[in-house]
């Protein structure tokens, strides 16, 4: 729906590339926004909502900084590889986490003559 080739359903180690992720990035930041959703940057959470329900453990928001809190049915914490903070937040609060069994990177491109100089002086 976003623009991802069909294999990545079933191929072990999909490659989408840099040239397709950013079309598609738009893509679905389009269709959440138009379904009602939010996206926010550069807004640390410090806390999440949990409702305890008869069928378990639930987050039904999160607590900025700020001291705002966002009430949500769905809440996705994108948070990358590197937001410790966060991690031992969810932790301490029992949410349940799995690693995932990928990641998403990016291409830089130099010239050969700043590689050389930076590899051999």
């Amino acid at each position: 729906k976003a623009g991802a080739p069909e294999e990545i359903l079933y191929v072990s180690k999909p490659h989408i590339g840099t040239f397709r992720l950013v079309s598609m990035i738009i893509k679905m930041r389009a269709e959440i926004e138009a379904l009602g959703g939010e996206i926010r940057f550069q807004q640390k959470v410090t806390d999440v909502l949990i409702e305890d329900g008869p069928d378990g453990r639930h987050i039904r928001g999160v607590t900025l900084e700020s001291g705002e809190q966002i009430s949500a049915s769905h809440v996705v914490i994108a948070l990358g590889h590197s937001a410790r903070d966060t991690f031992q937040m969810l932790h301490a609060r029992g949410v349940q986490m799995e690693a995932k069994p990928f990641s998403i990177g990016y291409r830089i491109e130099h010239p050969q003559s700043l590689i050389d100089a930076a590899r051999f002086g």
